[in-house]
This record gives structure tokens, C-alpha cells and sequence, in this order.
């Protein structure tokens, strides 16, 4: 996997949807996967079909509010190859990153202090050709972690987004991304997991689980955090149990 980079869509820039920019939503229109980091824009799963795959489009460049296409950044999507394990500065970025985007998404769930992933986590990961960057005119302002668990079987985790570049379908384009690659690897069955409160809701926890569900994702196991990850297990601030969901790709 390291080193490889897809050309989905015509090329290797990722587009948004510029049409989306006019499109208006209602205030009550939110995705709280990540305690709102990531507004109702082209992200919203209710903005288009179940399912990973988006609308085949012509490339474009990233429209933010206020700027003509022609002065709009492009995004761009990777593997991260694996001598980029060497850049202290971006594996500290991405730890930094990945590790304030979950502060949110999973407030009251750990122990102050604890962190989701550190910068040897993230160098390790690299080396082994598991990190996905998203960047913006040459900026990293987006990763997601992907990994083969058998030989028809790949998992996601760590999807994290600046939330300085929300509304950009950053987070869409990444698992668009991620979902090509396994295929073309020969993976039929993508897993996710979610860690949840067992004893209270939390609103972007309630908010995944159910976007999982109408998006075609199956709980196939469910059980105590402590029997998944028992080293970790002690840094949880309440009692929290872990639910492993499956896809066909």
C-alpha cells in the first residue's frame, strides 16, 4: 500500500461539487459526527445516496466561500509514502490533528490527558504505508488510517479534518478515496468501529451509529472496550462499550 496513489475520478486532484456552495440547508441541518466539526455541507450524508461512492464529476478545484474558482485551493489525496516517516513535523501535525478532532468527538469518554494517537503511533503507521493525507494547496489538513485485517477484509479509522476547512467535502473525499483503493486491492468488506458511551448518549456517537445504519453498514459485533483493548481500557473517564460494523464494498 505504500507509495500507491490512486487516480480516481480522471486525475489525482480530488474535486468538490461547486454547485453545492449555492445549495442552502436549514439551521437544524447538522452532521455532529465530530461535535460539528465538519457542518452541513457536501459532507452530509443526507446530501446524497447511501453509500461510499459519489456522483462521477469532472475535476474541479475546492471552492471556499468568498473566492472565485479560479483562486480556489485543490485538494489533494495520497497515501502517505512511507519515507515520510522522516518528517517529524508532519507526523507531529497529523498526531496534532487526528488527537483535537476526537478531543471533541469523544468528550467525557477518556480520562484527562489521554490522547487518541501520538507522533510514534502516526511514524509507525507511515512506515507501514497506513496513512491517507488530504492537503490543500500542499497544506495536510485531513488523514484517515486504512489497513488490511485478511485478505478480503479492510479497515478505516482516524478520519480527522481541519476544522478550519469543514464544508469542503474533505472527510467525503477521503472515505471516496480509501474505499477505490481496497477495492482495487481486491478487499470486498470494509470495517469500521465506534467506541460509545454504555451508560449515557452522546449526540455525534448517536448520530454515527445511525448514519452507519441507513448507509449500509451492519453491526456485526458488539462488546465491552476493556476485551477489545485492555492496555487502553484504564484511560477511559466512563464506561464505554466498542461495536465493529461491516460493508460490502
Amino acid at each position: 500500500m505504500a507509495g500507491h496513489r490512486m487516480p480516481p475520478r480522471g486525475g489525482t486532484i480530488l474535486p468538490t461539487d461547486p454547485r453545492l456552495e449555492a445549495r442552502q440547508h436549514t439551521k437544524g441541518c447538522w452532521w455532529n459526527w465530530f461535535e460539528a466539526n465538519w457542518q452541513c455541507a457536501n459532507d452530509c450524508p443526507t446530501r446524497r445516496e447511501p453509500g461510499l461512492e459519489v456522483d462521477e464529476r469532472s475535476a474541479s478545484p475546492v471552492k471556499e466561500k468568498g473566492r472565485s474558482a479560479a483562486s480556489s485551493p485543490s485538494l489533494d489525496i495520497q497515501v502517505l509514502p512511507e519515507e515520510a516517516n522522516e518528517d517529524t513535523d508532519t507526523m507531529r501535525h497529523l498526531a496534532d490533528l487526528i488527537n483535537r478532532v476526537y478531543a471533541g468527538a469523544e468528550k467525557g469518554q477518556w480520562r484527562p490527558g489521554a490522547t487518541r494517537t501520538s507522533a510514534e503511533e502516526i511514524t509507525e503507521l507511515t512506515r507501514a504505508g497506513q496513512m491517507v493525507v488530504a492537503r490543500v494547496d500542499g497544506a495536510v489538513v485531513g488523514a484517515i488510517r486504512v489497513r488490511h485485517l485478511d485478505s478480503r477484509t479492510g479497515e478505516t479509522g482516524m478520519l480527522a479534518v481541519d476544522p478550519e476547512y469543514r464544508n469542503l467535502g474533505i472527510a467525503r473525499e477521503l472515505r471516496w478515496f480509501v474505499a477505490q483503493l481496497l477495492r482495487s486491492q481486491g478487499i470486498t468488506t470494509l470495517q469500521i468501529e465506534l467506541l460509545v458511551p454504555r451508560d449515557w448518549e452522546q449526540s455525534s456517537k448517536t448520530f454515527m451509529a445511525d448514519w452507519n445504519s441507513r448507509t449500509g453498514y451492519k453491526v456485526v459485533q458488539r462488546g465491552a472496550f476493556e476485551e477489545h483493548y485492555p492496555d487502553l481500557a484504564p484511560q477511559l473517564a466512563t464506561p464505554c462499550d466498542f461495536i465493529i460494523n461491516h460493508k460490502e464494498l
